[in-house]
């Protein structure tokens, strides 16, 4: 740099505590004592997105590795943790005692460090694991007794065989197994990346019934789920962080 003014951008209503870039170098996050903080797109010099919710000044923030979350830390000791594409918050995390002052994610985006005035530093995240057995042990508690109570449903005529086995199929491979196992794709390689993987299962589903189940796809159908994963892919193309 030589030391040449490139860009003013007005806007919060407090003193602007903090400024980070994000990883793909296309946006700007500034954290202000107005209690907001602020997602500029670096292009056209506007907000894309104002996050809202602290209860007092944002001292700092930073970006997921991703770039699809942003925490802040704030002056009443939380720290807030909002998704940029909506602009909502998703987390409020609570524990320190006084205010909270620095913050940053770990590479592979799976924990989050914070430190205060407190005297403490403190490391927060969801394991895999911890993520995967929230869902897969709350659904079925949940959901099954609407479904067999309110619902339209012949459970009732069938054996325990099929149930046991569909237990053991969809309970523990399906739900444990393969949500560990996306969950860990998300923290390894990132969000992006893992919802392009998945949005190409249909297709290599459909095509691998042909030869492992004797069911062909006629032209229509393939015309079909080559549209539907041209259109997944291209949907998750496009919303992906832009590099510059």
């Amino acid at each position: 740099t030589d030391g040449s003014e490139l860009a003013a951008w007005p806007g919060h209503d407090g003193p602007v505590n903090w400024v980070t870039f994000s990883p793909a170098g296309d946006r700007l996050a500034s954290a202000s004592s107005d209690g907001t903080v602020r997602i500029w797109d670096l292009e056209t010099g506007k907000p894309t997105a104002i996050l809202t919710g602290a209860a007092r000044q944002v001292w700092r923030a930073a970006f997921s590795r991703d770039g699809y979350r942003v925490a802040g830390s704030v002056a009443d000791g939380t720290v807030q943790i909002w998704d940029v594409a909506s602009g909502r918050p998703v987390a409020v995390l609570r524990g320190h005692t006084d205010q909270a002052w620095g913050l940053a994610f770990m590479p592979d985006g799976h924990a989050l460090a914070t430190a205060s005035w407190d005297g403490s530093v403190r490391l927060w995240g969801v394991s895999a694991v911890t993520a995967t057995l929230s869902a897969a042990l709350w659904a079925a508690p949940i959901y099954l007794p609407v479904w067999w109570l309110f619902l339209p449903s012949n459970l009732g005529a069938v054996g325990a065989g099929p149930i046991a086995w569909q237990l053991v199929y969809q309970g523990i491979f399906a739900a444990l197994v393969a949500g560990f196992l996306f969950t860990r794709a998300v923290t390894a390689i990132g969000a992006p990346r893992t919802t392009t993987i998945t949005s190409l299962v249909p297709a290599m589903a459909a095509l691998a019934a042909w030869p492992l189940l004797g069911e062909p796809l006629g032209v229509v159908g393939l015309l079909g789920v080559g549209l539907v994963s041209a259109g997944m892919v291209l949907g998750v193309v496009t919303l992906r962080p832009r590099a510059r």
